[in-house]
């Protein structure tokens, strides 16, 4: 995998300190970067963890080293996808912004599609697993925040992870070890969970539906719940235009669908790692 090799040099480690960090030989590491043999899914993970990016990414066709890693910008001075600061999303009726960590480049998503006329709502990615469609029209105001830059007086309240966000494959570890009770060791390397464990520490009061539910915010009405990854789908119709739309939502917690107006929506926040499983699951 040509991409371990470059991630590798851009973060100015060798084989050997990559080895030892996951308790593997040099000459293993060597057959990895050299495309003889492939990285077991504990070993993946154990890279994506390392390189602060998702198995995902590391397995993308064509996968550039500094497209894909995201919250370390001390290795990627000059890179406009690392942390860079905040969008803050003003939604009518709540008495504080939404803040979210992202990298330049979303900044720049963003400003450049506040003209766009073809379609009311942006569609964003967040550092911290969040996958955004958020209604122009509707909201009261959108705040971008570079992170030298001092916090708003008064608007300033992050959610647990939304200062930096963490390494995009410790979300669905977490999601699995807050159901299961658990992560297995033939998909999860003993490191990998001692890393898990720590962000438990860290947030006692972590829950399932912190890292796995949806919100969506409408003119009047908040919902939040786990959200069937079949009804993601009709989602990305938002970012093509098509704005007269019934957005299903299936509640999979208890079998019931709710049908909502796009003219109503203000924001959908959906976990990122579940909208990316569920068109991954598509097309396989």
């Amino acid at each position: 995998m040509k991409i371990l090799k470059e991630l590798r040099q851009h973060h100015k480690l060798t084989q050997k300190d990559i080895a030892e960090r996951l308790e593997v030989t040099q000459q293993t590491v060597a057959k990895w970067e050299n495309g003889k043999s492939e990285p077991s899914i504990a070993h993946l993970r154990d890279l994506a963890l390392l390189y602060d990016t998702s198995v995902d990414e590391l397995v993308k066709e064509n996968a550039n080293a500094k497209n894909i890693t995201r919250n370390i910008y001390r290795f990627f001075g000059g890179s406009d996808n690392c942390f860079w600061g905040h969008i803050g999303l003003g939604i009518p009726n709540q008495e504080k912004s939404i803040w979210y960590p992202i990298t330049l480049r979303t900044a720049n998503q963003v400003i450049n599609n506040l003209d766009n006329t073809f379609s009311n709502f942006i569609h964003i990615e967040t550092l911290n697993n969040r996958t955004l469609f958020f209604n122009k029209k509707h909201l009261l105001h959108i705040h971008i925040l570079d992170d030298n830059a001092d916090c708003p007086e008064n608007d300033w309240e992050l959610g647990w992870d939304s200062y930096q966000g963490l390494p995009a494959e410790i979300y669905p570890a977490l999601s699995d070890y807050l159901i299961e009770g658990i992560l297995d060791l033939e998909n999860y390397s003993p490191t990998f969970i001692e890393n898990v464990k720590e962000v438990l520490n860290e947030y006692p009061n972590l829950a399932e539906e912190d890292v796995s539910d949806s919100k969506v915010y409408t003119l009047s009405k908040i919902y939040q719940y786990y959200i069937d990854t079949n009804c993601f789908e009709d989602f990305i119709h938002l970012n093509y235009g098509n704005d007269n739309v019934w957005l299903k939502m299936r509640n999979f917690g208890i079998g019931m669908d709710t049908f909502i107006s796009s003219h109503q929506i203000v924001l959908i926040d959906v976990p990122t790692h579940l909208f990316n499983k569920a068109f991954q699951d598509e097309n396989d």
